[in-house]
């Protein structure tokens, strides 16, 4: 179980975030979009995986994200990326399942 938690400082996202997961001997799972804070749980095949989000900051805030959960040899994990500025933006994350 990964967990992906993505709060959003200084009001809403201008246009929707947009999340696409990949694992490299899989095929890509749906990608999906948000417009404001969330958090989500998903069931991940193990595997190593990126999670990309791309995203537009409100104007004079920011957004963090947070991904957890259990590593391939049995860790807990958490990562954390604070993405700042008003251009738009692309944070990846690496996980190893």
């Amino acid at each position: 179980m990964v967990t992906i938690k993505v709060d959003v400082y200084g009001g809403r996202l201008p246009v929707p975030m947009r999340i696409e997961i990949d694992n490299r001997n899989n095929p890509k799972i749906e990608p999906f979009e948000k417009g404001q804070s969330f958090t989500k749980q998903l069931n991940l095949s193990k595997g190593v995986r990126t999670i990309n989000f791309t995203l537009k900051n409100p104007l004079d805030g920011y957004t963090v994200i947070t991904i957890s959960g259990i590593s391939a040899n049995g860790n807990e994990f958490e990562m954390k990326k604070k993405i700042e500025g008003n251009e738009i933006r692309t944070a990846i994350f690496k996980l190893t399942l």
